[in-house]
């Protein structure tokens, strides 16, 4: 009898034991995701008179984008980054394009340093801040639009919406208006974890300024907005029914995703043009420009040329 209790004891012991280490854990956690968020609302709003922008400040009316321009040449290229990046996302790919034509990044409204814009942050928003920015810098057509990710979606719009300024386009692993909005949860956790800073640990680019302006609680909401949004831009994007006709245009997909249903919806985007090929990736991730810049370089210099023979 006193052998049971005193086995009962022991393992009385060890719950007692593990529910404390259990419960350090989670308060570690607790402290580790509060002290994050503390130091991202202190630190998230740097003066961007702190930092000088690497290209211009264009003023589309009572706000302004910041957008930048290397080289010289036509047609001009225009470099559209996906979620959560601005112009920086194309720091592998912009300098070797520019060797042989203009070549234009730019971060959209909210990221680095653009002003905010008006909501929902959606394809007809930036399509018109696209079209307003590249008319105030006299900039313009023939384009090569290139877009990686959601940015893909947003320069079909922009193509759909303005089809005599485009000369070609290059889809970089681009987001499809029939992959489904994310869902909601999806967006809350992406909204904690911005706000515990962990952008910080995910986007490092060796630069002060540049960690500074994307680490930026401007550019985390900007991020949640155009995020939130998601739904809406797939259906304008839908509703614009995109043709370039003999325009060419080239989809390139990352090689490390072997999903059957996103391997189907890059096929359908060859659709958009009767001059269209596709590249797949290989040993890519999804953000192709920073695994695979040869594959982007080598895509845009080659509708750069198509485009030029046409």
């Amino acid at each position: 009898m006193a052998r049971g209790s005193n086995t009962v004891s022991r393992s009385r012991r060890y719950l007692r034991w593990a529910a404390r280490i259990v419960g350090g854990i989670v308060c570690l956690v607790v402290v580790v995701l509060v002290s994050g968020a503390i130091y991202q609302a202190v630190t998230g709003n740097p003066d961007p008179r702190q930092y000088a922008p690497p290209g211009r400040i264009v003023d589309i009316g009572g706000r302004s984008l910041h957008l930048y321009c290397v080289g010289q040449g036509s047609p001009t290229v225009i470099l559209e980054a996906g979620l959560s990046l601005g112009m920086v996302t194309w720091r592998n790919v912009q300098p070797e394009l520019a060797k042989t034509t203009q070549v234009c990044s730019y971060d959209r409204a909210g990221y680095g340093w653009s002003d905010p814009g008006p909501l929902p942050r959606s394809s007809s928003h930036v399509s018109n801040d696209l079209h307003l920015m590249l008319e105030r810098a006299e900039i313009s057509g023939p384009l090569v639009l290139v877009g990686h990710s959601l940015g893909g979606l947003f320069l079909r719009h922009y193509a759909a919406t303005y089809p005599g300024a485009v000369s070609g386009m290059v889809l970089v692993d681009s987001s499809h208006e029939d992959q489904g909005s994310p869902p909601g949860l999806a967006l809350v956790f992406a909204k904690l974890a911005q706000a515990v800073g962990l952008r910080r640990l995910v986007f490092r680019f060796g630069d002060d300024g540049l960690n500074a302006m994307y680490w930026s609680n401007k550019t985390n909401t900007a991020t949640n907005e155009e995020f939130g949004a998601a739904s809406t831009s797939f259906d304008e994007v839908r509703a614009a029914r995109l043709s370039l006709g003999t325009k060419p245009l080239i989809v390139i997909t990352a090689g490390n995703d072997d999903t059957d249903d996103w391997h189907r919806l890059q096929m359908d985007l060859l659709n958009r043009s009767s001059n269209s090929r596709r590249m797949v990736a290989e040993r890519s991730g999804h953000v192709v420009q920073d695994d695979r810049p040869d594959i982007v370089i080598a895509a845009v210099r080659e509708v750069v040329k198509a485009g030029n023979q046409q």
